[in-house]
């Protein structure tokens, strides 16, 4: 056997010819390892939705309000994501970052969004991708 240990890259004399690491130690850190780097991304974007969220909750604490698209842009609100879809029966899409979300609008020709606290009766008409299939 003429292999390496993936992790340590100690050379590796006994057991399987397809071995890859010398012991088991060497094994749960390198997969330690890989999963740390696999689970980076997903912490940011984690950390980004929680932070969508706060916006949303400081900037309307009763749950419903309306404010100018430039103030989330001031608090660099991310707003391509977002962990849910709700569509009204009318067609207005609201973007939630877990239990507050955002439905862009216009008036007078002024960017503005529309935020609002998850409700029970969403859930019944909670998007389906489904439905388009």
């Amino acid at each position: 056997m003429n292999v390496n240990c993936l992790y340590c890259n100690a050379k590796i004399v006994v057991g399987r010819a397809d071995r890859k690491f010398c012991d088991r130690r060497c094994r749960s850190a390198y997969h330690n390892q890989q999963r740390k780097v696999n689970s980076a991304k997903e912490l940011a974007v984690n950390k980004l939705l929680r932070k969508n969220r706060s916006i949303l909750k400081k900037l309307s604490p009763e749950g419903r309000g309306v404010i100018r698209k430039e103030v989330l842009n001031s608090y660099d609100f991310c707003f391509t994501l977002f962990t849910n879809l709700y569509i009204t029966q009318k067609g207005n899409v609201y973007y939630f970052s877990y239990d507050y979300g955002f439905s862009p609008i216009r008036e007078g020709g002024v960017e503005k969004v529309l935020i609002v606290k998850w409700q029970a009766y969403m859930e019944q008409f909670s998007y389906n991708p489904w439905k388009r299939v």
